[in-house]
């Protein structure tokens, strides 16, 4: 088998709203559990299950297994308060419905199929309220060999189980795997288990829970990115230095089991250049951060979400470093930011990408760095009152997410690999940044090659295998991606030196009764062509124990044969066949599958149902539809028209213009729209349909069109009209109505008490020949009213002001009365406008004064001021 899945590529919706993260490599063919999307359903909690296990308690039941249905059990979590795998540890379950996946390898070397199954919350009897459970049947690869699941033994099979990264629900961040109770890593492990895992006799295996990890990928943990503070590479917590957060960055090899989160030992590697990012909260947001930490820790995640999102605020800085050489690091916060009891802390890989690790913070929630032990690397963090600092803060991270192998050209099912044939490999997803691996093996587990330091997807595509020219037929080969010593990825090939059998499909037409195959081809595995040899001698061949009733095969020439009644609609019916071919080597005969494809041809779809339409009445200027009507090889309609039908018109006839139909292509639907010249003739439009088998039907939409009577000759027919008797050049409405008059804007009006204003005119526009037109105003200044000018274009405000107002709001409103139908009143229609009057100047007035010759007299001005711009002169002696 090939195609291992899953890593950060694309979206789909899964089970219970939640949005799995796959990534396929390109293949040339995808075969049952070739990669999670066509994984094997596995479910033993699933009653259409052959082994359903109806109560969580019978997993420790002893009972016959030896054809297959291995039963592997356990929890899928979010690491949230243990790293024992016993019972789930206690921690968070995980969304109902999350698929589950198992991949194994036998001890022949062999890469088995990856099936599914999925988390049940509040399963019968299940201690965690997220149980899965798996029953792993029988498989046979391309040699026949049978391959079953023995958690036991000497040689224990490599097993992996995994959840793909998903996006959670609630929050919009990315979910990962960051161990198992395997491997304590995210790998494929020899079933070596703490110990919280029980097995019986290699028939089941319990507690194998699933721990994953919730990355910060929606930004609302941090201040916004342009804000963050850079601590430089190398601060060290010197004298004098406070406020800080510093620590070790990891990557880890082994994982922790129980009790304490990983040390960092010798099969660890420095995380060197890896970015850690520390935030803090304000006063106000530890006070409700206080509050989320009551609530139970599975809804905290989400509560943080919704505090923070509406209160982003109460992040009182972000600060980031990057690791040195050895991995070390301290983030250096500004005085009076750090709040020692509500931090949240990360890493992200030089390419950027938050990382899965051991921490105290494995869901997005802000707290104390000592919080979480259980999941903390050690040493355990330590706080530095006098320095307000935390020291020890490490990080152990996973280096890798969900990595991909794939063996593109050979697999151990349907494309074994020729001996003498070079095997080409493909590597996709987020790989360790040191200690990767690509390691192939034979069947004994003996490498054959090894590509160390892989720093690159091309160069771990690069370390392809040439298969040894004597391999002989079973050989299997098998290639493993290593990560820090861990397989974590792994798929395999199967060596045959017999020819593939193939068939060329059969197409069987409509009404025939009877067809045969030709007579297969054989391919040789060794080349890249594809060749149509002859079969090899004493080749014969049989029918598969599931090949279906009504076929035949000739023992000798491998022609397969039906008979039959006539199909009445499409079908393709795949007929197993086993080839018996003498193996060279030992002169003993191997199965060989192979499938001929009979294609059969039903009735065609015009000649299952008939086309019409029901004749119509068209009117001049008013389009009329006409819907078309299937009906079945007896009287009854068809619900719906034939899929993918696809209708066009045919040529039209004489008198009818392009303009003057349509169809709409897909529903069939066709539109007349008569004109005068058409009044009183009828018309047939041709009408083709094609369906989706190319076949095609013809049918006829007869239109006879008739004049629309418009009595007041408003352009709107009568039976549409709904006001009559419009005077003639009256504008009108869909409706056949006139239209109200408009009331245009209404001009500032300035004046002055006592001194007549200038006729102020508010436009009328009467497009609809309404009448008894009336102009009323509500709220001018004292004085001033309005009137109707005589023509009627305008409402005319005039008068003498007698009241000093500024800005005072009045309304316009002009009525009006329909001038058809039952000439009602009409809505009247109103204008706001403003009024400012001033008081009424006072003219100057020079009192009598007296002087002497010679002396400057001022004459004093009892009355207005001058006015701007005006000059003073005086007359008589003395001037």
């Amino acid at each position: 088998m090939n195609r291992i899945v899953s890593t950060f590529a694309a979206f789909a919706v899964t089970l219970a709203g939640i949005v799995a993260i796959y990534h396929y490599p390109v293949a040339e063919a995808v075969d049952p559990g070739s990669n999670t999307a066509t994984a094997i359903e596995a479910d033993a909690l699933d009653s259409s299950n052959q082994w359903y296990m109806d109560n969580w308690a019978k997993i420790d039941k002893v009972f016959d297994r030896s054809n297959g249905g291995a039963t592997v059990t356990g929890y899928g979590v979010l690491l949230t308060a243990n790293t024992s795998s016993l019972n789930g540890g206690g921690n968070a379950p995980l969304p109902d419905g999350t698929p589950v996946y198992l991949r194994w390898v036998d001890k022949d070397g062999q890469v088995l199929p990856i099936y599914k199954t999925r988390t049940h919350r509040g399963y019968a009897g299940a201690p965690n309220p997220s149980p899965y459970a798996f029953a792993i049947p029988q498989w046979t690869d391309n040699s026949g060999t049978v391959h079953t699941l023995i958690m036991s033994g000497a040689k224990r099979p490599l097993v992996r189980v995994w959840i793909d990264p998903y996006v959670s629900p609630d929050t919009g961040n990315q979910v990962v795997q960051m161990k198992d109770a395997a491997a304590n890593v995210p790998a494929f492990s020899h079933y070596n288990f703490g110990a919280s895992v029980t097995t019986l006799a290699g028939q089941y295996a319990n507690n194998y829970t699933v721990f994953m990890t919730e990355l910060p990928t929606s930004g609302y943990m941090t201040r916004p990115q342009g804000e963050w503070i850079e601590t430089p590479v190398g601060q060290t917590g010197g004298l004098g230095v406070k406020q800080y957060v510093s620590g070790k960055v990891w990557l880890e090899a082994q994982g922790s089991d129980l009790a304490s989160g990983p040390t960092q030992l010798g099969a660890d590697r420095p995380a060197a250049s890896y970015k850690v990012v520390m935030s803090s909260l304000t006063n106000e947001g530890a006070v409700e951060a206080a509050k989320i930490r009551q609530q139970p820790v599975e809804n905290r995640a989400l509560l943080f979400k919704n505090l923070l999102t509406e209160h982003p605020e109460y992040i009182a800085e972000t600060a980031y470093t990057h690791t040195n050489a050895k991995g070390e690091y301290l983030i250096k916060f500004t005085e009076g930011k750090l709040d020692q009891d509500n931090i949240y802390g990360y890493v992200e890989d030089p390419e950027g990408n938050p990382m899965p690790a051991y921490s105290t913070w494995t869901i997005p929630t802000y707290g104390k760095p000592d919080a979480f032990t259980l999941a903390q690397p050690l040493a355990n963090p330590l706080y530095r009152p006098v320095k307000k600092a935390w020291e020890n803060v490490h990080f152990a991270v996973i280096p890798y997410v969900s990595p991909v192998l794939e063996i593109t050209n050979y697999d151990t099912n349907t494309r074994p690999a020729p001996p003498g044939g070079k095997a080409l490999i493909a590597v996709s997803g987020n790989l360790s940044k040191v200690g990767t691996s690509i390691v192939w093996k034979n069947a004994n587990g003996d490498e054959v090659k090894r590509c160390d330091d892989i720093a690159s997807l091309p160069q771990a595509n690069d370390c392809t295998y040439d298969i040894p020219s004597d391999a002989q037929t079973g050989d299997v080969y098998r290639v493993e991606l290593q990560a820090l010593g861990n397989v974590i990825a792994v798929d395999s090939l199967i060596v045959s030196n017999i020819p593939k059998v193939n068939y060329e499909p059969v197409a069987v037409e409509a009404g025939v009764n009877t067809a045969s195959s030709a007579a297969p081809t054989f391919d040789n595995p060794a080349t890249e062509q594809v060749e149509k040899g002859q079969a090899p001698a004493g080749t014969t061949y049989r029918l598969a124990d599931n090949a279906p009733k009504g076929y035949t095969i000739n023992t000798d020439t491998g022609v397969v044969s039906w008979t039959g009644d006539p199909k009445e609609a499409d079908e393709t019916v795949v007929v197993p066949v086993v080839a018996e071919i003498v193996n060279a080597v030992n002169n003993k005969k191997v199965d060989r599958p192979a499938e001929v494809t009979f294609n059969f041809k039903g009735k065609l779809t015009a000649q299952k149902v008939d086309l019409k339409y029901d004749d119509q009445e068209a009117t001049v200027g008013t389009p009329k539809d006409s819907t078309p009507i299937f009906t079945g090889e007896g009287t009854a309609d068809v619900a719906t028209l034939p899929a993918d039908t696809v209708f066009k018109l045919g040529t039209l006839p004489e008198g009818v213009a392009a303009e003057d139909v349509a169809i709409n292509t897909s529903t069939g639907v066709v539109t007349f729209t008569g004109t005068k010249a058409q009044v009183g003739k009828s018309y047939d439009i041709p009408v083709v349909a094609t369906f989706a088998d190319k076949s095609t039907e013809n049918a006829v939409a007869k239109f006879t069109v008739g004049d629309k009577p418009d009595a007041d000759n408003d352009g709107v027919s009568d039976d549409a009209d709904q006001c009559v008797n419009t005077p003639a050049g009256a504008v009108v409405d869909a409706n056949g109505c006139a239209v109200a008059p408009v009331l245009g804007e209404v001009p500032k009006v300035n004046g002055t008490i006592g001194v007549e204003i200038t006729p102020i005119e508010v436009p009328v526009t009467n497009t609809g020949m309404n009448e008894g037109l009336t102009c009323t105003a509500a709220g001018l200044p004292a004085g001033l009213s309005v009137a109707l000018k005589a023509d009627g274009s305008a409402c005319v405000i005039s008068g003498t002001p007698t009241e000093k107002v500024t800005d005072k709001p009045f309304t316009v409103t002009l009525g009006f009365t329909k001038p058809d139908g039952d000439k009602p009143a009409g809505t009247p229609v109103a204008k706001e406008g403003t009024a400012t009057v001033g008081d009424k100047p006072v003219a100057p007035n020079w009192e009598d004064t007296t002087g002497k010759p010679g002396d400057d007299v001022v004459v004093p001005n009892a009355g207005g001021d001058v006015p701007d711009g005006a000059t003073v002169e005086s007359t008589g002696p003395g001037t």
